[in-house]
């Protein structure tokens, strides 16, 4: 691991361990929606959705998953734009990786997308 991971890792943790000190201020069982109103959060997270379309129905399903950091590959691309365009572009999943739509029923080829 070099000094970069080592520091992503540093900064990942310090930001999780101010998350959890805020919620234990609350003195209270804090859960779900509720432990995205600290501080901490509305600084540095938000919502990633990751839409999953059925090449064949054109059904899109969405899930929202909370974070409180996205692991860009900066050194891989010439701006944070380019990484964010990069992170954020469409993937087709095909062959052996099809997926078994909940609307029709079937294993299709389909559309994953993270925003």
């Amino acid at each position: 691991m070099d000094w970069q991971e080592d520091a992503h890792e540093f900064a990942r943790y310090l930001i999780e361990a101010m998350h959890q000190s805020c919620l234990k201020a609350e003195r209270r069982k804090v859960v779900g929606p509720q432990q995205e109103t600290t501080f901490v959060y509305q600084a540095f997270g938000g919502r990633l959705r990751s839409q999953v379309t059925c090449l064949s129905c054109k059904y899109a399903s969405n899930t929202y998953d909370p974070f409180l950091d996205l692991s860009l590959e900066i050194a891989k691309a010439p701006s944070v734009h380019k990484a964010l365009a990069h992170f954020t572009q469409v993937e087709v999943l095909d062959g052996a990786n099809k997926y078994q739509c909940s609307k029709c029923k079937k294993k299709v080829r389909i559309h994953v997308r993270s925003c």
